[in-house]
């Protein structure tokens, strides 16, 4: 109940009061011995309707009390479903990043990106593979990878990558083809005069 409300019903008991003070003065005066019974009804519907404005001033207290609560709980509901909201999309920014880092981890051993830093393999027994060379070619092929191609410095695909290829770039054949692995590789000029081997597999 704000202040208005309060002074509101103090001013309405003050006349209450001041209506039975009024009632019993006129009933005990000598004077007034008989006391009129209109003037004695009138009092007694001022009591009533003035019983009947601190009832509404109380229901008023009690609704707009309840429109508070209200308004209150939505605000609280609200809070918690935006709460939900930044939890759900922190976790698809989550699941993004790691998506893409997957991406970039099988694009790497697509396109045999080589690591920045050497990374020792263990030495296991094999039989070692001669390099069957045949007499060596010219002429010129093209890349067919639409990922591009590596110009690697040796012909095995343990050799450092010297460059990137694009797809549909027409290269002079000078050397090759030689087998390692399996693929054969043929040494081969770029246009931009870089000089290494690329896998003819890849090529057309």
């Amino acid at each position: 109940m704000n202040k208005f409300q309060k002074l509101a019903l103090f001013t309405t008991l003050l006349a209450t009061f001041v209506s039975l003070g009024a009632a019993l003065v006129l009933l005990t005066s000598p004077e007034n011995k008989a006391f009129p019974q209109e003037q004695f009804s009138n009092v007694v519907d001022q009591q009533a309707n003035q019983k009947k404005l601190i009832a509404n001033f109380k229901k008023n207290e009690i609704s707009i009390k309840e429109k508070v609560d209200e308004h209150a709980k939505l605000i609280e509901e609200q809070r918690q479903a935006l709460s939900k909201l930044n939890t759900r999309v922190t976790g698809v920014e989550k699941s993004q990043e790691e998506m893409v880092a997957i991406i970039e981890a099988q694009d790497k051993k697509i396109n045999g990106k080589a690591p920045t830093t050497p990374i020792t393999k263990p030495t296991t027994p094999t039989t070692p593979t001669k390099p069957a060379t045949t007499t060596s070619v010219s002429g010129s092929v093209t890349v067919k990878e639409p990922t591009g191609l590596y110009l690697r410095g040796q012909a095995s695909t343990a050799s450092t990558a010297i460059a990137l290829i694009p797809n549909n770039t027409r290269l002079t054949v000078i050397g090759g083809p030689t087998t390692s692995g399996s693929y054969t590789w043929l040494k081969i000029k770029t246009p931009s005069g870089k000089i290494g081997w690329i896998a003819r597999e890849y090529t057309k």
